[in-house]
């Protein structure tokens, strides 16, 4: 496997990793007390006001990250039509 290969399957894996926390897979990140919840975030703005129009949260209570990240890992970007 050349150099290129081997980052390039680093990153996938790291990537894994944290996609595993945000899909609420591996074990919640606290104690007794507390709870650390991570979600990932995503927002539509309007480039000419910069209003955000809408919010989208993923995570962390399983929202088939992980599913969709081997998908895309293996070429697999889904279909726009419907």
């Amino acid at each position: 496997m050349d150099g290129r290969r081997k980052a390039e399957t680093l990153v996938d894996d790291v990537l894994y990793g944290v996609i595993q926390i945000l899909d609420g897979v591996t074990r919640p990140i606290g104690n007794d007390r507390l709870d650390m919840q991570l979600v990932l975030s995503a927002r539509l703005r309007d480039k000419g006001s910069g209003e955000v129009r809408e919010v989208v949260e993923l995570g962390p209570n399983g929202e088939g990250l992980c599913m969709g990240f081997a998908a895309w890992v293996e070429g697999d970007f889904g279909s726009l039509s419907s």
